[in-house]
């Protein structure tokens, strides 16, 4: 009982201001690219740097020392401390670096899917979630520097969400399309390593 009022104690504490730019913009793209042209395109070396960054793995929770008395005996609670500690990880079998860029040059010039590029405004949306950190903007030239960067095309999705009444409202929801097949045929949702996921 302890390790839970301890835990339920804890605040965090004040956070750094982000090096990156969370904008929908071109002057944020050009920024954060100069970011991570300054750090050898190591994202992940710039957001463990600061461990007061709001970026940093496991920054909205307690710290693992703190979790640790009171989830210990969960079944997944190695895994999620790890990834509070390290950040996620998906395991993938890897691709060769003249098909991962054949197919990244095929994506830029196919672009997104009609379903995005028929209405500008819905795509609009994405910028919500640039703005609370979950998407980095970076110009398109920059991607074939990005080490093993790989393009899903965008999407619109017609879908519902549920009120506070649990009431249904229409929604429209961008997605990432990681099936889309490139010249490669090496999807990223074939590449998945399932034997290293969760059991569901």
């Amino acid at each position: 009982m302890a390790a839970i009022k301890e835990a339920l104690a804890w605040h965090p504490p004040p956070r750094s201001k982000p090096v990156f730019k969370f904008k929908l913009t071109e002057l944020a793209a050009r920024t954060n690219l100069e970011i991570l042209e300054s750090c050898n395109y190591d994202l992940q070396a710039i957001l463990l740097k600061d461990a007061h960054l709001p970026l940093r793995p496991g920054s909205e929770f307690c710290p693992t020392a703190i979790l640790d008395p009171v989830l210990q005996g969960h079944p997944l609670w190695a895994r999620a401390k790890k990834i509070l500690m390290h950040g996620a990880h998906l395991s993938v079998e890897p691709i060769k670096e003249e098909p991962r860029l054949q197919d990244l040059l095929e994506a830029i010039e196919f672009g997104n899917h009609k379903s995005a590029t028929k209405d500008g405004l819905k795509l609009l949306s994405i910028g919500k979630e640039v703005e609370k950190g979950w998407q980095l903007t970076l110009p398109i030239s920059a991607l074939q520097h990005l080490p093993g960067a790989g393009v899903g095309p965008v999407g619109i999705v017609s879908q519902d969400s549920i009120d506070a009444f649990g009431h249904r409202l229409p929604k429209d929801q961008p997605i990432h399309d990681q099936s889309f097949n490139f010249g490669s045929g090496q999807l990223l949702n074939n590449r998945v390593i399932e034997d290293k996921l969760t059991p569901c």
